[in-house]
């Protein structure tokens, strides 16, 4: 299909291996999709060949031509039914969904694919193992329903939703028997279908509709993190302003047009933004566009500096709490992925950059707004690019469904404040220096910002059974807000440490399970000593450890939980950049030594 065969073609090939069931022809976006380490999720084939699935992101004359070349191949001597249609009417609120508390009818239509034998009599049965969900009548029939055709079943099904209930995707069973000339036996089939119980917080607009396949990719994020949601696409309609006012959270994907969002999208998402609304917007070239360039303006305070040549990379802005550590990369299909030229942004007064570019042009990507009345990201490329899986010897980098997660703590204003208390762990081994260094012992203290009248947390520093290794730890307590940074010096008691045998202070900085050991560069050098630092949050976290000096980064490669003393050597080394990821603030020459927590 690639390579432009027809479908006739293809099964030709296909077919002279003895395999009686034909494959897809004709679906690019699925080849792309798993070209670039995905597994198509929307496209099912059932026992019988019948494609089935959700289809999102496929227009309905390629659902059409699918359906149409797999039942081409099924045998035509029974009856090959399959949902044709299903319409929900009847609710109490009359917007055709089954809400909590109340009853909605269902009519089914079957339809009978071509050239198959006619359907004399049909029995449907519909079943549910729900929670929540009472059906009230559960048996309808059919007539006849020759190949080719459709028909209505009577009466309708009806059910109950308990109230209460929270928004969910429920699945229900199609239970049909057929009775057809030639056979003393009906011909039986039971059928699937799915759909939602009441309204989801999180609306996703496809805004360029069947454009590109990035849809596909937001429905996969959102079902990895267990979530539902309602989908939009052009072909449903406008976007309204009373359509969102139904959401708590809108994610807008624009994709790579600058009528990504049209004069009637601006004044209904104004309209949302003014009512409190929460919402994620992605758009390569929106921008661009004059007409819409003051809603812009208005509500997410960005302009268009320029594109982008060929962007990809992206790092937190320093000055962002939840994403400065982080590295998202654009690697898919949609936009920047491709080479295309991404936006740069000029942020205006009222918004905040969140991440930066990190080519050779650099500049703002995405910005973030908070004020009285909304919380909302403005993205000048599709967001949904982003990787599957992050890149592990990258540092700080996060993959699409992690991206997700940070964006919604955001809109959502969720406290960074802790619940319950937070234990963080760490070892100091200082077995390479003389015993006359550290002859005192090592004492730990703390520094701004404070919670309430005293230093974050209950610290405790003692010298282990091993001589030279101290264990310590940060007891920190409910209420510990780890969006800020908290600093903790170690130094000596006893005789002062030569500054090239090893420094005298060493913060250590807890930021958001982020435990940091600033050393200097001297003790990354030559045949020094290295002491070693072993941070370990509690609950056994999986440890992902780099450091990084702030007049350009270096990369090194640690063990994890199976061997988290780190000590740079060629083996470890990973890569280097020219340029600081993250922007420290701090003199150069100074070394991090980074120890990040993945839950």
């Amino acid at each position: 299909d690639v390579d432009g065969n027809t479908p006739a073609q293809l099964n030709n090939v296909w077919s002279s291996y003895g395999i009686t069931f034909p494959i897809l022809a004709g679906c690019q976006d699925l080849f792309w999709e798993f070209g670039n380490g995905a597994v198509p999720t929307t496209v099912i084939l059932d026992p019988d060949g019948i494609v089935r699935g959700t289809w999102e992101g496929f227009t309905p004359q390629i659902v059409a031509d699918q359906l149409a070349l797999v039942e081409a191949w099924l045998p035509t001597d029974t009856p090959r039914l399959r949902i044709d249609d299903i319409t929900l009417s009847g609710d109490a609120n009359g917007d055709g969904r089954p809400d909590p508390g109340e009853s909605t009818d269902l009519t089914l239509s079957l339809f009978n694919a071509v050239g198959a034998t006619e359907a004399l009599t049909t029995t449907a049965i519909l079943s549910t193992d729900a929670a929540g969900i009472t059906i009230t009548t559960g048996q309808i029939t059919f007539g006849a329903i020759a190949g080719g055709q459709s028909a209505v079943g009577s009466p309708s099904f009806t059910f109950d939703v308990a109230p209460g209930v929270d928004p969910f995707l429920a699945d229900f069973t199609v239970s049909l028997s057929s009775t057809y000339a030639g056979s003393a036996e009906p011909w039986t089939r039971d059928l699937q279908t799915t759909f939602m119980i009441g309204r989801p917080a999180r609306l996703v607009v496809d805004s360029d509709g069947t454009q590109d396949d990035n849809e596909n990719w937001m429905s996969r994020a959102m079902q990895t993190r267990g979530l539902v949601y309602d989908m939009h696409s052009p072909t449903d309609g406008p976007v309204t302003a009373q359509l969102l006012a139904l959401y708590d959270k809108v994610f807008w994907l624009g994709g790579i047009n600058d009528q990504d969002v049209s004069v009637a999208d601006a004044a209904a998402l104004a309209d949302y933004m003014d009512g409190g609304g929460k919402l994620l917007l992605s758009s390569q070239y929106a921008l661009g566009n004059p007409a819409t360039a003051q809603f812009f303006d208005d509500y997410f305070h960005v302009s268009l500096d320029t594109d982008v040549a060929q962007p990809w990379s992206l790092h937190g802005d320093v000055d962002d709490p939840r994403f400065r550590f982080s590295r998202y990369q654009v690697v898919s299909s949609g936009g920047a992925g491709n080479l295309e030229a991404a936006d740069r942004l000029s942020v205006l007064p009222g918004a905040m950059a969140m991440l930066n570019w990190e080519e050779t042009e650099t500049g703002t990507a995405a910005v973030t707004v908070e004020n009285a009345y909304y919380r909302a990201i403005f993205a000048g490329f599709p967001i949904e690019a982003g990787p599957i899986n992050a890149d592990s010897s990258t540092q700080g980098a996060i993959n699409f469904v992690e991206f997700l997660e940070t964006a919604e703590e955001f809109l959502d204003n969720v406290p960074s404040v802790t619940s319950v208390p937070v234990l963080v762990s760490f070892q100091i081994n200082m077995e390479c220096l003389d015993p006359a260094d550290y002859a005192g012992g090592v004492s730990i203290s703390g520094t701004d910002p404070l919670l309430g009248d005293g230093i974050p947390g209950t610290v405790l520093l003692i010298e282990s059974s091993t001589p030279g290794v101290f264990e310590g730890s940060v007891s920190f307590p409910a209420g510990t807000d780890l969006l800020l940074v908290y600093q903790y010096h170690v130094s000596p008691n006893g005789v002062d440490w030569l500054p090239e045998t090893y420094i005298q202070h060493h913060p250590l900085e807890l930021s958001d399970a982020l435990p940091v050991m600033q050393l200097s560069e001297d003790q990354w050098a030559g045949d020094l000593c290295r002491p070693r630092v072993h941070i370990q949050p509690d609950g056994g976290n999986t440890l992902l450890v780099w450091w990084d000096p702030v007049g350009g980064a270096i990369y090194y490669d640690v063990y994890g939980s199976t061997d988290p003393f780190f000590v740079p050597s060629e083996a470890t080394l990973l890569g280097s950049i020219a340029s600081p990821a993250f922007n420290w603030s701090a003199d150069q020459g100074q070394f991090f030594f980074i120890v990040k927590a993945i839950n």
